[in-house]
């Protein structure tokens, strides 16, 4: 085959597994709705669990309502991504065995690509690219015309907000962290050690 068809079939088979991908991911993974909604329980969480630092009961219950709902969120991110890895890994594998004679060094592009040569494993890499730049870029003017702000990232979500102190993040903790009435009664019982030291 020349190499016009190879670069054409490769082409157009990354194309296709790039939209059947995004459909997949459409259909299984979380909407931004859905992310929202995730988002704003763990938000809720997050204060009711700060203000409900003196109740050790009901720390451990908001603890365990937070981890219901860390793995919601990792079940439905996780779940598509492992799905879309193995399909990859099969795709890459059957199209190492059906183009052989085109792989690493055989100048089906004029130029390498970095890490995957100039085969059809580069061109493949270099279409994937491109696909994911142009949606990036078409979503991205898409949203600026119509004044669509971007929806949290996953690390947001984590965090339940931005600008928190680690130890404000921290809502799976085992250990309720002590109150100052504790604190205040721990210094009182340590009194009569600082008198029989004197």
């Amino acid at each position: 085959m020349a190499h016009e068809d190879i670069i054409l079939q490769v082409v157009i088979i990354t194309i296709v597994v790039y939209f059947a991908r995004m459909a997949f991911n459409k259909f299984f993974g979380l909407s931004g709705s859905e992310r929202r909604d995730l988002m704003q329980k763990s938000m809720d969480l997050q204060k009711n669990l700060n203000e409900a630092m003196g109740d050790p009961n009901e720390v451990e219950r908001l603890q365990k309502e937070a981890m219901e709902l860390m793995q919601q969120m990792l079940k439905k991110q996780m779940i598509p991504m492992c799905i879309s890895c193995i399909t990859f890994l099969v795709l890459w594998a059957i199209l190492g065995i059906v183009y052989m004679d085109f792989s690493a060094n055989s100048g089906l592009l004029p130029f390498p690509v970095l890490f995957f040569g100039d085969g059809w494993e580069g061109l493949y890499v270099l279409t994937s690219f491109s696909l994911v730049g142009i949606s990036f870029l078409i979503r991205y003017i898409y949203k600026k015309a119509k004044g669509i702000e971007s929806g949290p990232g996953l690390l947001s979500m984590l965090s339940a907000g931005a600008g928190q102190s680690a130890s404000q993040s921290l809502m799976f903790s085992t250990a309720p962290s002590a109150s100052s009435d504790d604190v205040e009664e721990d210094k009182k019982s340590d009194a009569w050690k600082e008198k029989l030291k004197k």
